[in-house]
């Protein structure tokens, strides 16, 4: 089990160094690889409540001022890597992981989308605020596959993993 940006799961995938990965729904189907869907995971824009993008959380933030906060972003190597949907933001900062998103944001250094069930507990402290858009929702739902090669054989753990995955969905579509 190893923790990555999406780009980078999916290089450790084509090279070799791993038989699965969980990401986020791509734009485009890569031929040379097989997925089932695994669900969703909701992203909510926050910022911290010192921050400019966090202090009017009840006022809607128009296009041309989120456009110039500083967005952080879980990518690796550049905001390209990113899913075009998340990057709003002319100044980037990237990091690799949520954690490290997390701690920047609450240090009050720009907003970021970040999943609920990490920021939930958060917004409902006081500890950081939901950024609101006039233009958007500020929260996005995006969908996460696993991901595997065609052409390469899965090991055991693999196949299991996949069988108890689809398990799981048998009575339930993860879309419903």
């Amino acid at each position: 089990m190893r923790s990555a940006t999406q780009t980078e799961a999916i290089r450790l995938l084509h090279d070799g160094s791993v038989q699965l990965a969980l990401v986020f729904e791509r734009p485009g189907i890569d031929e040379r690889e097989s997925f089932l869907e695994a669900g969703s995971q909701l992203l909510v824009a926050v910022a911290s409540p010192r921050h400019p993008a966090g202090q009017n959380s009840g006022t809607p933030m128009p296009e041309e001022a989120f456009a110039e906060q500083r967005q952080i972003i879980v990518a690796s190597g550049k905001a390209t890597g990113s899913d075009p949907r998340m990057v709003l933001s002319r100044r980037i900062w990237l990091t690799d992981s949520y954690l490290a998103t997390l701690d920047l944001v609450q240090s009050g250094l720009g907003w970021a989308y970040l999943p609920q069930p990490l920021v939930e507990p958060l917004i409902a402290s006081g500890a950081l605020a939901e950024v609101r858009f006039d233009n958007m929702a500020s929260r996005l739902r995006l969908w996460v596959d696993i991901i595997w090669i065609k052409s390469r054989p899965l090991g055991l753990g693999a196949r299991r993993y996949l069988d108890v995955m689809r398990q799981c969905f048998e009575t339930e579509s993860p879309r419903s």
